[in-house]
């Protein structure tokens, strides 16, 4: 059996966690796609992968990144959402951003 990997959350990611809470969302952190990649937080009833996008994601190749891997999870299924840091940082009440 693979190894288990941990990841640890960024500020960002536990704040969208503590808010996922809050509104009773089942979710599962950290998970691995079928293809390989690792969704910041799957919302396995809404069919979703919710990614928490810190200031490094604003950047040309990543954003060629990020485009490729949306387009791999819709292949899979997922409707990819992105939460950028300037959307967090600045909404008071996170709960309210996610609903």
């Amino acid at each position: 059996m693979p190894e288990r990997v941990e990841f640890s959350r960024t500020s960002l990611e536990q704040q969208v966690e503590k808010a996922l809470r809050e509104l009773d969302v089942a979710y599962v952190s950290q998970s691995p796609s079928r293809t390989g990649f690792v969704l910041d937080f799957k919302l396995p009833s809404l069919g979703i992968d919710l990614e928490v996008d810190g200031p490094h994601h604003d950047r040309p190749r990543a954003r060629r990144r990020d485009s490729f891997r949306d387009y791999q999870l819709c292949r899979e299924g997922f409707k990819v959402i992105h939460l950028s840091w300037q959307d967090i940082v600045a909404c008071p009440d996170l709960p309210t951003l996610l609903q």
